[in-house]
């Protein structure tokens, strides 16, 4: 091995090692109170042992993943409850893409220095920044594609390997079979040619049907055609009743949405606490970037046959999110990889040395995003809900039922250790929902309403409905 190699491998590998270990540690430090409905419903499911919520339809792998991290911690002597955990394991998937990421970009020939701080704006981009902090599925699919694309980069790919990584991928989350088609272009213009990208889709089916097929034998035990199609379907069958429901973003306002969202992947300045002259700034260069490394890679697409895998990327995606709430940030994380891959191209069409330009848009992003974005959400009296979900424990008996909606249906339960009753299920049955509260009151269990304020209506055998004083 050249001296020089020798040295240049030596560097990748500690810059790697230092943005994983580095990044998960950041991460860590900064930990949020902002606890979305899926992170505490997870965490439910983990302190539980639910297996059949935590190996969910659409993302079989993070609750189950969650739930042998949470065990190991607890084994080693951890006493704390399980969202923390699940928080401390997105940090750490966090930290991990970042190097990955890395090493993607010297795979495909960028500088260091470029290529270190590009990772480092990925990590300091709002929807990846925001959701590293948080237990949420997303970070864990995101790695595996990251994975599965740093083997499809290489000279050599193997396809059982690339097949592996995105069958994980799949299984952190169902979206993730999307990269199929930038999966087989990488493969089909590699030393493998086209019988590797036939081995790596046939491989890719067979792993995901076999571990569909484990998890539903070993871990859901459908009882039925019906309880299987339910459970496939995931967050398609939310509705009562679990009919299938599409999260369509009818006519022109999707295409729109979906462009606004992509500013709003590197700042996010929708919030009226938030400077949203600096947020879009910082957020319009980044696509305005991005749009321009396009445009510089299209050029030069024969030269670099990776650059048709990073169109096909972003257009797959496009294909679902254009109708699948397109304002929704989290779904769009696994976007930005390949974004700050073009982001690096525009600065660099636009100066030969583009470091200074990608380190002050990395540094403004940090500013901004940690100013307005992360800060705000280190105190739990920033979130109003868990403030309530405290007080809520406070203020009523241990057996209380208390009736909620939303977010509070996660809520109360983990945080306030109550049981309740959700009004979502009692849409448009009023004499239904009373019914329920007249025989919890006829066995002398005390029932609640959550008016979303400090107070609570307590009902009674006299006014099952709620119509009595306040607690």
């Amino acid at each position: 091995m050249r001296l020089d190699k020798f040295f240049s491998d030596s560097r990748d590998h500690a810059a790697a090692w230092a943005l994983a270990l580095g990044g998960a540690l950041f991460y860590l430090g900064c930990p949020s109170y902002r606890f979305n409905f899926d992170g505490v419903a997870c965490a439910i499911a983990v302190e539980l042992g639910d297996w059949r919520h935590l190996a969910h339809g659409n993302h079989v792998l993070f609750g189950v993943l969650g739930r042998l991290f949470f065990d190991a911690w607890t084994r080693l002597g951890y006493h704390g409850r399980a969202l923390p955990a699940l928080c401390a394991l997105d940090a750490i998937l966090g930290g991990a893409g970042l190097a990955v990421f890395f090493q993607i970009l010297r795979s495909l020939g960028l500088a260091f220095a470029e290529s270190l701080i590009a990772s480092l704006g990925l990590g300091v981009s709002a929807a990846y920044w925001i959701w590293s902090l948080e237990a949420q599925v997303y970070p864990l699919g995101v790695l595996f594609l990251l994975l599965t694309f740093r083997e499809l980069v290489k000279e050599r790919p193997r396809p059982f390997r690339a097949a592996l990584w995105h069958a994980l991928a799949v299984l952190g989350h169902a979206g993730h079979v999307l990269f199929l088609p930038a999966g087989l272009w990488l493969a089909s213009r590699s030393s493998v040619g086209k019988r590797g990208a036939g081995a790596y889709a046939l491989s890719l089916g067979a792993l995901l049907v076999a571990g569909y097929a484990a998890a539903a034998l070993f871990l859901i035990h459908p009882r039925s055609w019906p309880d299987l199609r339910i459970w496939l379907l995931g967050s398609a069958a939310l509705k009562v009743g679990g009919e299938f429901h599409w999260h369509f973003a009818p006519g022109a306002s999707s295409l729109s949405d979906w462009l606004l969202a992509v500013p709003r992947l590197f700042a996010d300045p929708l919030d009226p606490s938030r400077p949203p002259e600096w947020g879009w700034a910082l957020g319009f260069l980044g696509a305005a970037l991005a749009a321009l490394g396009a445009w510089r890679l299209a050029r030069d697409a024969p030269a670099r046959p990776w650059a048709g895998a990073v169109f096909l990327w972003l257009g797959a995606y496009a294909c679902l999110y254009l109708s699948w709430e397109p304002s929704t940030l989290v779904y769009r994380i696994s976007d930005l990889p390949p974004l700050w891959v073009l982001v690096v191209f525009g600065a660099r069409a636009l100066s030969r040395r583009a470091q200074p330009l990608l380190a002050a848009l990395s540094l403004g992003l940090g500013l901004y995003n940690g100013r307005y974005l992360i800060a705000p959400f280190e105190t739990p009296s920033a979130n109003a809900s868990y403030a309530q979900a405290l007080r809520l424990a406070k203020r009523t008996p241990p057996d209380a039922w208390i009736i909620t909606s939303g977010i509070g249906s996660v809520y109360i339960p983990y945080f306030a250790r109550r049981k309740t009753i959700n009004r979502r299920y009692y849409e448009g049955r009023a004499d239904a929902l009373a019914e329920r509260i007249a025989s919890l009151l006829a066995k002398g269990e005390p029932v609640y309403w959550d008016s979303g304020t400090a107070a609570v209506v307590r009902h009674t055998p006299e006014n099952p409905r709620g119509s009595g004083r306040k607690n």
